[in-house]
């Protein structure tokens, strides 16, 4: 039977090359916002995926410090102008358990997507180099591993400097601290989020922004 009889039978109509590209096109071009807390390590590290993968209609923002400053930030945009996705990238630090779980509850309700990292962002960087477990490790820790896995350079927890970039930007490194936190993720699944250090999602915007920039 000829394919197209074939889809005609069936009720179905298949999606040609062109009508993919097309939508593939679309899909790369969404108007993406993406809120950071970091003055430095969080921009400049997202800036560099940008540029690495040539996502144009993705606009990075350093905005406010801490979660209830992001969500009210992206609130007070979102009544200004419409994008197709909005996350807020954000640390746990010091806010209160409660007032941290009910602000991301806040922004999911609203299409807000919260990638949070417990304690801090440079968890992401760690996984690049270590098989960590999840295990409760106090922030001061991150600056100390890293640069003992960094041993021609100095992290100091202020900017990316070039090994350092040059790491988190290899495709192998990336794809084993994805897979390394997505195995923490689901280790921490039963948890609230103020609960889970250590942890972070960092990788899921990755991994969409990856999946963005295949879309040709």
């Amino acid at each position: 039977m000829n394919p197209k009889n074939r889809e005609k039978k069936n009720g179905k109509h298949a999606k040609t090359p062109k009508l993919l590209r097309s939508q593939r096109k679309r899909e790369k071009h969404k108007a993406i916002l993406i809120l950071t807390e970091g003055k430095n390590t969080e921009p400049q590290y997202l800036e560099a995926l940008k540029k690495k993968w040539r996502l144009g209609a993705v606009k990075v923002m350093r905005e406010g410090k801490g979660i209830v400053s992001l969500v009210e930030k992206a609130e007070a945009i979102l009544k200004q102008r419409s994008y197709d996705e909005v996350y807020c990238v954000c640390d746990k630090d010091d806010v209160t358990d409660d007032i941290f779980n009910t602000y991301i509850k806040r922004a999911e309700k609203q299409g807000i997507i919260i990638i949070y990292s417990n304690q801090a962002f440079e968890y992401w960087y760690l996984l690049h180099f270590y098989d960590l477990q999840g295990e409760p490790m106090d922030r001061k820790q991150y600056v100390k591993r890293l640069n003992r896995a960094l041993p021609h350079s100095i992290y100091d927890n202020k900017s990316l400097d070039k090994e350092l970039l040059k790491t988190v930007m290899d495709d192998e490194y990336m794809k084993v601290a994805t897979e390394r936190a997505s195995k923490i993720e689901k280790m921490k699944s039963s948890l609230a989020p103020a609960q889970t250090e250590s942890v972070t999602y960092v990788h899921r915007l990755v991994e969409r922004l990856s999946k963005l920039a295949r879309e040709v």
